[in-house]
């Protein structure tokens, strides 16, 4: 007999441990907009999504202002023309197919199947994905010293090249908790840096986005020389303070 959320379910004790069926492998995911539906706003909004072979009733995770809601997929376009720039994207997808069997015991379930439900499995059905253990769970535009800011605003001073420009230390993305972490280490110190996620820490009330990353192509474009590494300014600081 089939349980109506897929577990497989039998009526008698068990006598032995029944091996649990291989995971069946993903679809393949084609790219599509979504419509997702969040209960709790009781609003749907469109998203982008290249990630996930997903079909109406799944449940999602997506960035923007409503991450951390848990949404559903209304409806799936796979025929759509958009401006990804105007779009926040699906980020996870709950992992609801259940795998193993299941014994009923009156109001519980039993099973001994010790893969059936993994921990990052059953937290996909109440928390969006982690962030690989970092303080933040976007990607952020970068570490920026105020000393070669000031210099480089002292160069478009001197030109007549005005306009909105991108600026940050070249050295790549870096995450918070990475950040503390290289500090300490140009400082000298063993400090064991204790990395949580965005929804851990849970203090802010403002919504922030998953990938906050400039771009700096224009500064470039004009002719200005773009900023040393953040690894960089971060050992000149430290010389500067005396560390």
């Amino acid at each position: 007999m089939k349980h109506p959320i897929g577990f497989c379910v039998q009526t008698k004790a068990p006598e032995a441990a029944s091996p649990t069926p291989a995971a069946q492998p993903e679809a393949a995911a084609v790219p599509s907009v979504v419509r997702v539906y969040f209960p709790e706003r009781d609003r749907a909004y469109s998203y982008y999504n290249d990630r996930f072979d997903l079909h109406e009733g799944d449940v999602v995770y997506v960035s923007g202002k409503l991450a951390g809601l848990l949404g559903r997929v209304a409806a799936v376009d796979y025929n759509f023309r958009i401006r990804l720039a105007d779009y926040e994207r699906v980020i996870g997808a709950a992992d609801r197919n259940v795998r193993g069997t299941f014994y009923v015991f009156g109001t519980h379930m039993l099973t001994l199947d010790h893969g059936a439900l993994p921990y990052a499995q059953v937290r996909s059905w109440f928390f969006p994905p982690e962030a690989d253990g970092e303080f933040v769970t976007g990607h952020g535009p970068g570490p920026t010293y105020t000393l070669d800011l000031a210099r480089l605003l002292i160069d478009m001073n001197e030109t007549d090249k005005y306009g909105y420009y991108h600026a940050t230390n070249e050295g790549g993305y870096i995450s918070w908790y990475n950040f503390t972490k290289e500090i300490y280490r140009q400082a000298g110190y063993t400090t064991q840096v204790v990395p949580v996620t965005t929804a851990e820490y849970g203090l802010s009330k403002a919504a922030r986005p998953f990938n906050s990353r400039l771009d700096k192509s224009k500064l470039v474009a004009a002719g200005f020389t773009l900023l040393p590494t953040w690894q960089d300014a971060l050992r000149r600081y430290l010389q500067e303070i005396g560390q």
